[in-house]
């Protein structure tokens, strides 16, 4: 199977139908892409810059529980998670939007436990929201609307998830909750995806200068099962630590998630004739995150 591949400077001075129509099969088919030519730092051509971000897991394990995400029922913050049962295996930080009201607020370390850290993530948050604008602009357009529908009518509400997995690390098999996924893969390989309508895992390698794309749940549900939130998981079986970047870029805590006018009627999965009652999604998102195990 081949995931395709987005040029995303070409989107921008285009907006092609070529690439609009792309996008759009893309996530009915696969549920997944790459995409090229971002202003994104990669972990293949920005390696160092994305491990300013990342040396808080070199930290000794005290340092690192003293912003325990286990004490607040949004799980902002450190857990590390290791579950028979789950078959679950790696660490993580989870970081939201700053300006925003909607969640529990982060938790950050003293600037003298890990100088300049928070300033190294808020700067990349914002260079992976700017990208996170416009792949919705893109999918507002692949979605028949005008390019500003997606962010005007469910408002994003970035979040940043940092992970670590020692070697033997795992993930267990799971969909996103929100919108789109923008995934920065380091070239250690793991993650596997689950295409539509296969039982077959398939290995989702790091492309030079390139990141991933994935659909969530809540966007599956706005399309009434047209586009397909794609399950994945992580195996990573080589030695050394393997690292991941992902921002989640959701609706707005308060946003109604249903399926949008013109997609009603669709019939694309009559199995999932559930996913068209309306949900808040702030409850989505929780009942979600409160299956957590750690």
């Amino acid at each position: 199977m081949d995931i395709p591949t987005i040029d995303l400077l070409s989107f921008c001075s285009s907006q092609s139908d070529d690439i609009v129509n792309k996008i759009a099969n893309a996530c009915q088919t696969i549920g997944a892409f790459y995409v090229t030519n971002s202003t994104l730092p990669t972990f293949e051509n920005d390696y160092e810059a994305l491990q300013q971000l990342l040396r808080f897991f070199e930290l000794p394990i005290d340092i690192k529980n003293k912003i325990s995400g286990k004490i607040n029922r949004d799980h902002r913050g450190y857990a590390f998670t290791e579950d028979v049962e789950s078959n679950e295996l790696r660490e993580w930080v989870y970081i939201g939007d700053e300006n925003s009201d909607s969640y529990a607020k982060n938790q950050w370390l003293e600037e003298e436990e890990l100088p300049g850290w928070k300033h190294a993530i808020e700067t990349h948050f914002k260079l992976m929201s700017s990208t996170g604008k416009l792949l919705y602009q893109a999918f507002s357009l692949a979605l028949g609307k005008e390019k500003n529908f997606l962010e005007e009518t469910f408002h994003r509400e970035p979040t940043v998830l940092l992970l670590r997995y020692p070697s033997g690390g795992k993930c267990p098999e799971h969909t996103d909750v929100g919108f789109l996924a923008i995934n920065l893969l380091d070239s250690t390989g793991g993650l596997q995806i689950k295409p539509r309508g296969s039982d077959i895992w398939v290995d989702v390698p790091a492309r030079e200068n390139t990141f991933l794309c994935h659909i969530g749940d809540a966007l599956e549900r706005v399309t009434n099962g047209l586009w397909y939130s794609v399950p994945h998981r992580v195996r990573h079986e080589k030695s050394g630590y393997r690292y991941g970047i992902v921002m989640f870029n959701n609706p707005h805590a308060e946003s109604i998630i249903s399926p949008l006018d013109n997609y009603i009627t669709n019939n694309f999965d009559e199995n999932n004739e559930h996913k068209s009652l309306p949900v808040i999604y702030k409850d989505f998102h929780r009942r979600r995150l409160n299956e957590l195990k750690y």
